[in-house]
């Protein structure tokens, strides 16, 4: 399985927009390489409220490197995303894994999406890819492929291995000065859920109000610790990210108590306090060995008897090691799953007050 943080912008364009000339991107010596239209057809598994996605997909015959299984998660303003190669129609085990958090116990459901797709890859002097442009013809609809119940066309500029930020800028500029608009759609599968699902999406809140401020802001730190939970059963360490996601959470409820509804902030705030409580019996051991550590090496030699070091580091190793299996033990029981399930319906229409509705003058810190 390959682990990969993907980062990308998206537009819409009209059916009849024109393609500027991506040339004008290439840097000195490089070069544009144009891959003409092939048509790919996906079928997403989406996670509830999250739109997260697990999806396989095929190149004709079952070969090339598009063959294969990937789940796709936010994580801040880019997404990670885990790739396996496997051709088997089973969702591979290691994804499965990956995803069993953030399904708290419900199925998923899938949707057909196929895409006709017409790539400019942007190469610098060294070939290396800078980013690729993708302009696509999408429709979605159910798997069976009866039918297909929406139909647009998007553009996607992809962050290549040799692409830096300024990359996307220059490509946001040419792109919108023809005319295209930043999508309002994060994903594929979010706009082709939009128009059938009334549960995906985030509440409807008045724009400028604190509860736009609030709703934002949660919603923020409900996709750290989704993607961290992700990250935590795929080998990533991410238990202090966790955390302070968590905390941010729970400051957020408690400055904004006169904002959102008080039992369902209660409710949430406990169970985020025992979650974070596990995730600190880690933390608190990898802090402690850190500083420990480094005030030993700044003792005197003639004042450091016997292996002090290794005594610390091994007692611990062995505490973090027992914190990890709490952990590990607590995020497969029946509260965790419960807490993912506050969590998804708090991302997709967090209870809020009357309050809400006041015009916003201060942004959250």
């Amino acid at each position: 399985m390959r682990r990969m943080n993907e980062q990308e912008d998206k537009y819409e364009v009209d059916s009849d927009w024109v393609m500027p000339q991506i040339a004008d991107l290439v840097p000195d010596g490089g070069g544009l390489d144009q891959q003409g239209a092939r048509a790919r057809q996906h079928l997403f598994r989406h996670i509830g409220r999250w739109f997260a996605a697990v999806w396989h997909h095929a190149a004709p015959s079952g070969r090339g490197s598009e063959t294969g299984w990937q789940l796709k998660v936010r994580n801040g303003t880019a997404r990670t995303e885990l790739q396996s190669g496997s051709r088997a129609k089973k969702l591979p085990s290691a994804l499965a894994k990956g995803v069993e958090g953030l399904l708290a116990g419900e199925s998923l459901d899938s949707v057909a999406i196929m895409t006709t797709r017409t790539a400019y890859r942007v190469l610098n002097a060294d070939g290396e890819l800078v980013f690729e442009i993708a302009d696509d013809q999408v429709e979605s609809g159910p798997p069976d492929g009866e039918s297909m119940l929406h139909s647009w066309r998007e553009v996607e500029v992809e962050l290549g291995p040799a692409g830096k930020k300024k990359d996307l800028k220059r490509a946001r500029k040419l792109l919108e000065d023809a005319g295209a608009s930043p999508s309002t759609s994060r994903t594929k599968l979010h706009r082709a859920l939009t128009p059938t699902s009334g549960d995906g999406g985030a509440s409807t809140v008045e724009p400028g109000t604190v509860g736009e401020l609030v709703a934002a802001y949660l919603t923020a730190q409900c996709d750290v610790l989704a993607s961290n939970d992700v990250g935590m059963r795929t080998g990533t360490p991410a238990v202090h990210k966790t955390r302070v996601a968590a905390r941010r959470m729970r400051s957020t409820l408690r400055i904004f108590g006169d904002v959102v509804a008080a039992d369902p902030a209660e409710e949430l705030n406990a169970e985020l306090q025992w979650y974070a409580d596990l995730l600190g019996e880690v933390r608190d051991r990898d802090i402690l060995s850190s500083r420990l550590t480094k005030q030993i090496a700044e003792l005197p030699p003639e004042q450091v008897r016997g292996p002090v070091e290794a005594e610390i580091t091994k007692t611990l190793d062995a505490e973090r090691e027992d914190a990890v299996r709490r952990l590990d033990r607590a995020m497969r029981t029946r509260r965790y799953k419960h807490l993912m399930q506050l969590l998804r319906g708090w991302r997709a229409a967090p209870p809020l007050t009357e309050a809400a509705g006041q015009k916003n003058s201060a942004a959250l810190e």
